[in-house]
């Protein structure tokens, strides 16, 4: 049974798992490493019985090691960290690890062991990494929108796909007149006076792709003439039209 058992540490688990006997608090000697443990760390010799500082050549790794492996000793509790390591192939990569330390205690109840099982995150890292990178982004976007849409001097209308207003910027209400609760719901059409077949041809080509800018003069609320410069183009999300934006210049005193 205890062969079957020390089969599957060696040879049965991923995860790199080590046993170091404790010489004295700063002094831990390797008494087993399993499989998977060697193909990683890549060494070719047999490294029981030497001593961790004898293995990890890097002073401030090894420094590093018996800092966590003392927290183990002089608590009698298990502890958990993250580490890295730097491989140098044809282009630097950092890989992840995560460390549980348990230790074992003898029959005078001090650490006379400890069992290291060390798991590669660096995949978890990674996904981590892109998902903050991602939130960030949609962060920033969203800010420069929120910029562009509400301190833009031209009027901004945001449309369905059908024509119809959902929301507007402070610029749209000055030139137009019209406050954005007044017009929300209604068809953008109602500001720019166009017949309906021209206007969903000009909303057919801002969703496949082409956009033109026409002059034209409206009324606004007040019933004044205003001289203006409108497009619609289209607003996308990872390459679907989702809506529209209608952009009005007021070229009146131009």
């Amino acid at each position: 049974m205890n062969n079957f058992f020390e089969e599957v540490l060696m040879d049965g688990i991923t995860d790199m798992i080590f046993v170091f006997k404790v010489i004295n608090k700063d002094d831990f000697q390797f008494q087993f490493i399993n499989k998977s443990a060697k193909e990683r760390i890549g060494t070719s010799k047999d490294i029981i019985g030497l001593s961790l500082k004898e293995v990890e050549k890097r002073l401030d790794k090894a420094d590093f090691l018996c800092k966590q492996f003392r927290k183990v000793v002089i608590s009698r509790t298990g502890f958990t960290y993250e580490d890295t390591y730097e491989i140098n192939e044809e282009r630097q990569k950092t890989l992840y690890f995560e460390t549980v330390l348990t230790p074992l205690l003898n029959k005078h109840g001090l650490v006379d062991r400890l069992v290291a099982v060390v798991r590669d995150i660096t995949k978890e890292k990674e996904t981590l990494s892109s998902v903050k990178k991602m939130a960030s982004n949609a962060i920033e976007n969203n800010e420069r929108f929120h910029s562009l849409f509400f301190h833009n001097t031209d009027g901004i209308f945001i449309l369905n796909n059908m024509g119809y207003i959902t929301d507007g910027n402070e610029a749209s209400e000055k030139i137009t007149g019209y406050k954005i609760e007044e017009v929300v719901g209604k068809s953008f059409n109602m500001l720019v006076q166009l017949q309906d077949i021209e206007l969903n041809r000009i909303i057919d080509d801002a969703i496949n792709g082409t956009t033109n800018s026409y002059n034209i003069i409206i009324k606004n609320k007040s019933g004044d003439y205003v001289n203006i410069i409108y497009k619609i183009v289209p607003l996308l999300v990872d390459g679907v039209v989702i809506g529209l934006y209608g952009i009005l210049k007021d070229v009146t005193d131009l």
